[in-house]
């Protein structure tokens, strides 16, 4: 039981671009008896980590191991039930055709990983599975640099409002970078006059490599020169400044979920710990969702009721990804 619960929300962790889900998601109550430790956030988001192929290949591949080869096959024909059933939204659909794409040859072809189970290869034997159309979406996997250079760039587009407000959506998204980089590492000016003074210039050192000339120097204004109009832009009070708040729901979920994603690929780039509390941009753009839901927290309510998926759950996991087409409003 343990292993089927966890193939299947390993591998919608998995497919999610940036898996932030609303507090009450009835999904998460469904997991909540088998989880082995309440889940970080709070009642209005719970900011999860990224799923990882590695987790979902050692369910498979242990068992085949073991010799357990019936039960292997099972897990990853469940994994690939489970993912076509999430590829019908089109926010999870690429991650999802990719891992269908690794998994569901094997139902067929059950010996394809045995060349590749002795040397704890299976990993590597999955990846090559997934067809050049899709290999974007595995780039966590093997490409951590190229994976935030893709989710900085989908920020970009998500701020895309911005132009017709005069702001250049390049220097928006490098400054909303700045602001969370600051949140989870600090801002201590005196270390850019000697790189690798602190956790932040250690952090973005690692970023410059993946950003063009622009980007790393709006980056570096930003955190490093506190009056510059960059700094302007940062989350304040909780909120963002009233230039960057965007215009409607759907654009305002396409920025949560981008700039989500963005911070957890400049995480993983840098091994960085993801804030189990959220980083202060998301954060910030959940305000600007909040007033879409309809139930209350727990402890306000007069008492109990089932969430409304319509009303709770369609605002969150909208993101900006070029693979994935906008949704309409709910």
């Amino acid at each position: 039981m343990a292993a089927t619960v966890a193939a299947v929300w390993g591998t919608i962790m998995w497919c999610a671009y940036a898996p932030a889900f609303d507090g009450n998601e009835v999904m998460l109550s469904m997991f909540g008896e088998f989880l082995a430790r309440p889940l970080p956030g709070d009642d209005w988001v719970r900011w999860l980590p990224m799923g990882s192929l590695d987790a979902l290949v050692a369910l498979y591949a242990e068992r085949m191991r073991s010799g357990a080869r019936e039960a292997g096959l099972r897990l990853a024909g469940l994994m690939t039930e489970t993912a076509t059933v999430l590829r019908a939204d089109p926010r999870f659909r690429p991650r999802a055709d990719a891992l269908i794409a690794m998994a569901e040859p094997l139902l067929g072809s059950p010996w394809l990983d045995q060349h590749a189970l002795p040397g704890g290869a299976v990993r590597q034997a999955w990846l090559s599975r997934c067809p050049p159309h899709l290999v974007s979406a595995t780039l966590p996997e093997w490409a951590p640099g190229e994976h935030f250079r893709h989710t900085l760039y989908d920020l970009v587009e998500a701020l895309d409002y911005t132009a017709a407000r005069g702001m250049d959506p390049r220097a928006m998204a490098a400054a909303l970078l700045a602001a969370d980089v600051a949140g989870v590492c600090g801002v201590s000016e005196p270390a850019w006059a000697a790189p690798g003074g602190s956790r932040t210039a250690q952090v973005v050192a690692a970023l410059y490599p993946w950003m063009d000339d622009e980007l790393r120097q709006a980056l570096y204004l930003a955190l490093a020169e506190p009056a510059h109009p960059l700094r302007g832009c940062w989350p304040a009070g909780g909120e963002l400044p009233p230039g960057l708040v965007p215009p409607d729901r759907e654009t305002a979920a396409a920025l949560l979920g981008s700039a989500y994603a963005t911070g957890l690929a400049w995480c993983a780039l840098t091994s960085t710990p993801a804030p189990p509390e959220g980083f202060a941009v998301c954060s910030a753009v959940v305000k600007c969702l909040i007033h879409q839901r309809d139930d209350p927290r727990p402890q306000e309510a007069a008492e109990p009721r089932r969430p409304d998926l319509d009303e709770s759950g369609g605002w969150l996991f909208e993101t900006s990804n070029s693979d994935i087409p906008s949704l309409p409003p709910l």
